[in-house]
Formats: C-alpha cells, sequence, structure tokens
C-alpha cells in the first residue's frame, strides 16, 4: 500500500471475502505510505524487524556467510538488533512476527542470559 487510494481500492477489492484484512509494515517508512485512518481499516497491522538500517544502507538480519562479515562481533550485532525491535515494537502495530527469530549464525548457547530489565523493555 502507497496511498489512502491504493488501501481503499485493496480493501474494495477484499469486501465480502471471508477472512482477515491485514497490512504488513515492510521498512521503517510504511507508517508514512498512508493516514492513520487508512491503517484503522484493516482488521490489524503487522511488521517485523529483519531490515535494519546500518552504514545508511539496508541490510537483513538473516545473516549468512556473505553478510556474516558485516556482524563479527555478535553480542554487538544482538545489542543492535534488540534496540531496533523495541523501537519497533513502538509502531502502531498489532503483531510483531517473527519474534523469536534468531539469525542461524549466532548459537543461542553462546549467547548471555536475558536480564529482568531488557525484558521489561
Amino acid at each position: 500500500m502507497h496511498s489512502d487510494g491504493s488501501v481503499h481500492e485493496y480493501l474494495e477489492s477484499m469486501n465480502g471475502q471471508p477472512c482477515y484484512v491485514a497490512l504488513q509494515g515492510e521498512g521503517r517508512e510504511w507508517m508514512t505510505l498512508t493516514s492513520p485512518e487508512s491503517m484503522l481499516r484493516f482488521d490489524y497491522l503487522f511488521t517485523r524487524c529483519d531490515d535494519l538500517h546500518r552504514r545508511h544502507r539496508q541490510t537483513h538480519a538473516h545473516l549468512d556467510s556473505r553478510r556474516d562479515r558485516d556482524h563479527p562481533d555478535k553480542q554487538a550485532f544482538m545489542e543492535m538488533y534488540v534496540k531496533r525491535i523495541v523501537g519497533v515494537m513502538r509502531e502502531p502495530i498489532d503483531i510483531y512476527a517473527n519474534a523469536t527469530y534468531l539469525p542461524a549464525q549466532i548459537p543461542r548457547s553462546t549467547m548471555r542470559s536475558v536480564t529482568p530489565s531488557e525484558c521489561a523493555k
């Protein structure tokens, strides 16, 4: 969806269908593409946080061997990732998708325990 008009057109095409109609927020600019009133017309809004802006370019949290060299410090990556998730959770969403996603290159066994204050974020 890139405008209020596109929201209206899409919702009209779904009128009468036996399903919930959701809007997935892509990127962090999604909230600027339509009005808050248009967003409220959906049954629910959801987004995720696997797009990260780093060094003035968009990367993805889905680390692979090609991108792994961009994140040599796994703990620093996780701190950045959690900070980003906290910011995304402040967006006007109903569902945060991929809440337990952790890139394969970051083994769970090597991560420190999350503190209660971090969980409270």
